[in-house]
């Protein structure tokens, strides 16, 4: 980025430059932004998004909504399990329509459904053995409500993070 800069102005001047019509485009929460979200589908893109809790009111509205069972009427779940490098990970992923009453759903350009990821990992080997932990991850996306679009687009951008990790370190 440019001195005086940072990702949030670079990303949707990238966006402008790249042929990104057609494609799903997944970012870091950081760049969870109304302005780039519509950079994106200005370009015929569409857009899967964490949402942490920098969108305070918007996290804890779609976090209420897709914890709430009697909300659930219908959603797409799809759930993996991968067993690797002495883990156990089961991933479960749930995605839905966006209501419309959801706190500053309106904002967002092409806003058409919201996900949850939970990440359960189990230690199966080693000194760890047994040991488990949970995480859960909530997401705005302008693609259909589809469990398996939905995973593939987190785990393609998940696998990304982790080349260019595993790089750097």
């Amino acid at each position: 980025t440019a001195d005086k800069s940072n990702e949030i102005t670079a990303v949707p001047q990238l966006l402008k430059e790249l042929k990104i019509k057609g494609t799903v485009i997944t970012l870091d929460a950081l760049c969870t932004q109304k302005d780039i979200a519509e950079v994106i589908r200005k370009f015929d893109a569409d857009y899967v998004l964490p949402l942490k809790k920098n969108h305070k009111k918007f996290h804890a509205s779609i976090k209420s909504y897709l914890n709430d069972p009697e909300e659930l009427k219908e959603i797409s779940f799809l759930e993996q399990t991968h067993t690797g490098h002495g883990r156990k990970e089961t991933r479960r992923h749930w995605v839905c329509s966006a209501p419309k009453e959801l706190e500053e759903s309106e904002n967002w350009k092409g806003l058409k459904s919201i996900g949850k990821v939970e990440r359960v990992r189990e230690t199966i080997s080693g000194k760890l053995k047994g040991k488990t932990s949970k995480e859960t991850f909530y997401y705005i996306c302008s693609i259909d409500p589809d469990a398996e679009l939905f995973a593939d687009c987190i785990r393609r951008h998940r696998g990304i993070e982790n080349k260019d990790d595993w790089i750097l370190n």
